[in-house]
């Protein structure tokens, strides 16, 4: 899958993608991984997309 368009993904597609990953590494329940996509995407449902991407490509988490 081609991801060089990312930050243009909605939040389903981002989900799936994630899901997928951590599914592929047969190493957590399936609870874990949900839980694990909830918690990963809160800012992106809270805060929307431009404060979720600001904030994963940010080097000055304090900045912000």
């Amino acid at each position: 899958m081609d991801i060089s368009n990312i930050r243009n993904f909605s939040i389903k597609e981002l989900s799936d993608i994630f899901y997928k990953y951590l599914k592929d590494q047969n190493k957590f329940s399936e609870n874990t991984i949900k839980t694990t996509i909830t918690n990963s995407l809160y800012l992106y449902r809270n805060r929307g997309a431009d404060k979720f991407w600001e904030i994963i490509h940010t080097q000055d988490l304090k900045r912000l």
